[in-house]
């Protein structure tokens, strides 16, 4: 029986996340090899035999896959150990029409189906809890993955902050082309269309970035967002794409098993292989650039997220040398005799000898899949099997001639990576973003998955433009004073007219709530307090579509949850102007608007500027004093 080739991602221990190839299967034609889907007219004799492999190739009982029947909605089913009590026909009945699914049960695999929309796995390592979503434009337009933490914070009692989440195969910007209506609908939803949108003949539509965006506003740090950066159409011959083969196709099956952790030292080894052993070949002692066992064997790629790793987990070789790349892609660390060489990350010494062209070296090999290189030493203080960890001393540097220095290199199957793709020589610092591995041929292609923060833009262009750059109302003293009573009419506009307060400024739910929550209807115009200019109109975490204004009378006003934003950064607006539109975008379960007002980054209470029942500018002076620096 043929055996499935997966694309794994990391998550942490405890976990398996993957998405599936078109290889490795018995289906044929444009449903080959490799398909699981019961949905889209695949021989059913083929499908058995490739699930049946995928349960074994995953090490779960067959009936533990668990797949809905999708229709581009937003319904999300949970899982429990009930589900598997009941009949085959009354499970089937539950998995219709459902496009997200979210569990809490070990050893199962849930999982969506697609080929070319955007699937999306969330983990919460904290409460051992997990979801897949199907995210098509309609589901994404309909924000089926903010549904989805929502639909596990409360099962589970998960937070958004402790959750990751892997934006797995899907259509790219370039190749999801879409008609006018389409991206009317996308607008309509509030999306910030100048970062998700382009315009060539016809409308292209980002959805990776819109999956960000949703799970960025539903609370989930950036940094715990990977991108696996695959596109379906263009790489259809390895991944399934309806676009580029039709719908008469196979899908790609991308899905999340939690394990039963066993704590024995030697099976949890066994159940979760990892790439770094503690025994070795003389070969792999003495060779410097020799394969990995069985680094490929599960897939043909695999991406390593250094965004996730603590700052314990990564050392620079030597944190106090100069460094500078050579174009064999080695780099040479300067540093003073006698300094201590530090491991990078975890892992095992693969080599520790005096080799005759780099003189004393260690090679380490870790379990994300890398190895590293350490040459010039004048003394190796690890030997060949000894587990290491980030920042322990394995050496202490040499040289040749006169010079002091460590030759230092990164690779992958045996192969030395271009170092500065994942190192910023200059600061001796990790780049935060994700690199995908994928064997092609007897070569390992090394590519970058570059982090996509919700405020790039605005922060390009705030530090470009000095009208964005927070102003200093306290003037270097400890207090200001602002005189309500002198601001006119006409110069000031309450910002949702025939607003009642559902929530006020202070606690709420055993946590500070720093704003005030003002509610009409929904698609209710919101205007600007005062004149100013716009430093932010981003979808920001939980407050979804958000806008915050910088005023001249020293104040800062944010307006979220918007279901539209109107305005872009550095526009400037009139009080009065309306800036924005009424929603429940991030994480309100009710159409407002959540209104702050802020002094130098500091959140006040906005019954001190506006009387919420009268609607009214107090006619009063209000001094801030400034804490600290």
């Amino acid at each position: 029986m043929p055996k499935p080739r997966l694309t794994y991602y990391q998550l942490g221990e405890g976990v398996t996340a993957f998405s599936s190839t078109r290889h490795g299967g018995s289906s044929q034609g444009n449903y080959g090899e490799f398909n699981v889907n019961r949905y889209c007219g695949d021989d059913s004799e083929a499908i058995a035999r490739n699930r049946k492999a995928l349960c074994k190739e995953l090490g779960i009982r067959d009936s533990r896959l668990v797949m809905p029947h999708q229709v581009h909605g937003t319904g999300i089913s949970q899982i429990g150990k009930t589900f598997f009590l009941l009949s085959e026909d009354i499970r089937s009945t539950a998995l219709e029409g459902v496009d997200a699914l979210i569990t809490d049960v070990k050893d199962v695999c849930i999982g969506v189906s697609t080929a070319d929309c955007i699937p999306i796995i969330i983990y919460d390592p904290q409460h051992q809890a997990a979801g897949v979503v199907h995210s098509g434009w309609r589901g994404t337009v309909a924000n089926i993955a903010g549904h989805a933490v929502q639909s596990m914070q409360i099962a589970y009692h998960s937070r958004p902050e402790d959750m990751k989440a892997v934006i797995g195969p899907g259509i790219s910007l370039d190749n999801f082309e879409v008609g006018d209506e389409v991206y009317e609908q996308f607008s309509e939803a509030g999306y910030p269309m100048d970062q998700i949108a382009r315009r060539d003949e016809k409308w292209h539509i980002d959805l990776w970035k819109c999956c960000r965006l949703q799970l960025e506003a539903s609370g989930l740090p950036s940094n715990q967002i990977q991108t696996a950066g695959i596109c379906t159409y263009a790489q259809s011959d390895d991944y399934f794409s309806a676009r580029k083969l039709t719908v008469n196709s196979g899908r790609i099956l991308t899905g999340i098993i939690l394990r039963l952790i066993v704590l024995l030292f030697t099976i949890h080894y066994s159940l979760f292989p990892s790439f770094a052993q503690s025994a070795f070949t003389a070969l792999e002692q003495q060779k410097i650039s020799i394969e990995t066992p069985g680094l490929f064997d599960q897939s043909d790629a695999f991406t390593v997220d250094f965004s996730l790793l603590k700052p314990s987990e990564y050392s620079f070789p030597l944190p106090v040398g100069q460094a500078e790349a050579r174009s064999d892609y080695n780099v040479e660390i300067s540093s003073t005799k006698g300094d201590a060489v530090k491991a990078m990350f975890d892992g095992i010494v693969r080599m520790s000898w005096e080799h005759p062209k780099f003189g004393r070296i260690i090679v380490i090999r870790h379990d994300n899949g890398l190895e590293t290189v350490y040459g010039r030493n004048a003394e190796n203080r690890v030997k060949v099997g000894d587990h290491v960890k980030a920042g322990q001393t394995i050496a202490i540097v040499g040289g040749e001639a006169d010079r002091v220095y460590c030759e230092f290199a990164v690779m992958v199957n045996g192969a030395r990576i271009n170092p500065e793709m994942i190192l910023d020589l200059k600061m001796r610092r990790l780049r935060l973003k994700t690199i995908l591995c994928r064997q092609e041929g007897k070569r390992v292609r090394v590519t970058t998955v570059e982090p996509d923060p919700w405020d790039m833009a605005s922060r390009t262009k705030r530090d470009s433009d000095s009208r964005l750059k927070p102003s200093d109302p306290f003037k270097g003293g400890t207090k200001f004073t602002l005189d309500l009573a002198s601001i006119p009419e006409g110069q000031w506009c309450y910002p949702l007219p025939g607003a009642k307060v559902i929530s006020p400024y202070g606690q709420r739910g055993g946590r500070g709530h720093t704003g005030t929550d003002l509610k009409t209807k929904p698609n209710d115009p919101i205007y600007a307090a005062f004149d100013g200019v716009v430093t932010m109109s981003q979808v920001f975490y939980g407050y979804g579509n958000c806008i915050v204004l910088r005023h001249d009378n020293g104040l800062e006003t944010l307006y979220s949850h918007n279901s539209k934003n109107l305005v872009k950064v550095g526009d400037k607006v009139k009080c009065g102007q309306k800036i924005a539109l009424t929603g429940r975008t991030g994480r309100a379960t009710t159409e407002h608007l959540h209104f702050e007002i802020r002094v130098n980054g500091r959140h006040y209470n906005s019954n001190m500027i506006f009387d919420h029942n009268t609607h009214r500018l107090l006619s009063k002076s209000v001094t801030f004093y400034k804490k600290g620096k």
